[in-house]
Parts: structure tokens; C-alpha cells; sequence
């Protein structure tokens, strides 16, 4: 329920930033048109061919863009979003000389599938079981994968965040982390982490928990600045009374 809720109220924020979002208006849906044009469809080929937990949730493609293949994503290496933090795929997280040059020494694997490669060598690990997909709440594990980049942090370390090919469910971490860490809206922290990996393409389903997320976050700093001014007022009326 609270996934189709995220989706549902993304669906305002999609229509109303074409800029940010570029879309396409389609009678039946989004799974009507993938039935009928699936080569126009970001992932069409990997949902038939993968099994269930690792499909990958619905993405419309840009018009503007061309498509992206596996290979090319295969060959993105990892994109350093803030200055301890990259963002990059399967194959960063098995090139040991590549995480040692970056000095990356804490790895949050965001796949149930995925290997723990340098777990002897010392590195420190995190696994997020979650599948790029429709239904995956991802929402739900953001605090604990903020809380493991921090202490990646604390301890002077460079932190690797990854999928399988760091377009969707580790974008969609990092995103959010940004919007925690640095109090920018999801538009804000969208387009700072979109600058540093032009390939990321979080699914229709994560882009809505983003929303939702961003709109927990705005309520919470709006109660912060509520609160000190009725404690304000309480204080005063406390000294009124008492003279």
C-alpha cells in the first residue's frame, strides 16, 4: 500500500517538472505501451530474460536520449558524487586495485545477489536485499544505509554505494542520502547526483518513495522551526501568569 502511495504522489511531480523529468503522456499506461513497443521501454529485454527478484521497475525512456546498453553501463566506472562517496556498479565492487585507488575500504551492496568479494581482505560490507522492480520498498532501509555511510565517514573512509550497474537502486540511495545530508529538496539532489553519473534512471516506483521521502523531511524541518516558537510562547504566558 505505501509503495502505491509513493507512486501516486510522485505522479504530480512527474507531470509538473517536463525539464527535469522529460515524459511522455500514454493512453493505457505505461504497461499497455510496453506490451505493444517494448524496444521503446528502458529494461524491456531483462524483464523476460531475468527471473522475478531481479527485473527491473518500469522507466520511461527520453525521447531525446538514446538508449543506453549493458555494455556502456558495464563501462562507466565509479562516479565520485561527494568527496567520500562513489556510486558505481558490480563490476567497481570486484576490482580490488580500483577500490584501493579510490581508497574505498566500506562497500553497501544494494542486491540480493551480488558478492561480498573483499569481505577476507578487510573491507567492511552492508547488503541491502532489495530488486530493482515495481514493488520493492526501498524507503524502508534508507536510515541504516545513512547510518553506514557515516561511519563510513567517521573513520576517514571512502564508501562504494552499488547495484548491479548503479542506475536505479543505488542511485536511488544516494539520493537520497543527499537530500539527508545536505537538506536539498529531491529535485535539488536529483540533479547534483544526475551531474556526477549522467546514467542513473531510478524506476517510476523509487522516484515516488524519493517524493515521499522529500516530503517527510520538509515536514520534520517545518515542526523543528513550530516547535521553538510555541515553546517561546509558553515561557512567555508562564511569566505573565507569575506576576
Amino acid at each position: 500500500m505505501a509503495v502505491k502511495t509513493a507512486r501516486a504522489g510522485f505522479k504530480s511531480k512527474f507531470l509538473a517538472n517536463p525539464d527535469l523529468f522529460p515524459y511522455l503522456l500514454i493512453n493505457g499506461g505505461f504497461a499497455d505501451f510496453n506490451a505493444q513497443f517494448p524496444d521503446l521501454c528502458d529494461g524491456h529485454a531483462s524483464m523476460k530474460s531475468q527471473p522475478a527478484s531481479l527485473q527491473q521497475g518500469p522507466r520511461l525512456r527520453s525521447p531525446a536520449s538514446s538508449p543506453t546498453t549493458e555494455v556502456d553501463l558495464e563501462r562507466v566506472e565509479a562516479s565520485q558524487v561527494l568527496p567520500y562517496l562513489y556510486l558505481g556498479n558490480e563490476r567497481d565492487a570486484g576490482d580490488i586495485k580500483r577500490l584501493s585507488d579510490l581508497k574505498v575500504k566500506y562497500i553497501l551492496n544494494v542486491t540480493s545477489h551480488s558478492p561480498l568479494h573483499f569481505e577476507k581482505e578487510g573491507l567492511r560490507y552492508k547488503r541491502i536485499p532489495a530488486s530493482d522492480s515495481g514493488q520493492q520498498n526501498l524507503m524502508q532501509y534508507f536510515q541504516e544505509a545513512f547510518d553506514f555511510i557515516d561511519e563510513a565517514r567517521r573513520s576517514d573512509s571512502n564508501v562504494l554505494i552499488h547495484c548491479q550497474a548503479g542506475v536505479s537502486r543505488s542511485a536511488t540511495i544516494v539520493i537520497a542520502y543527499v537530500m539527508h545530508s545536505m537538506q536539498l529538496s529531491m529535485d535539488e539532489a536529483y540533479k547534483l547526483v544526475k551531474d556526477k553519473r549522467s546514467v542513473i534512471s531510478p524506476n517510476l516506483n523509487f522516484m515516488g518513495q524519493l517524493d515521499e521521502y522529500g516530503k517527510g523531511l520538509m515536514a520534520a524541518a517545518a515542526q523543528d522551526q513550530v516547535l521553538p516558537q510555541t515553546v517561546g510562547r509558553q515561557r512567555v504566558l508562564s511569566m505573565e501568569t507569575s506576576l
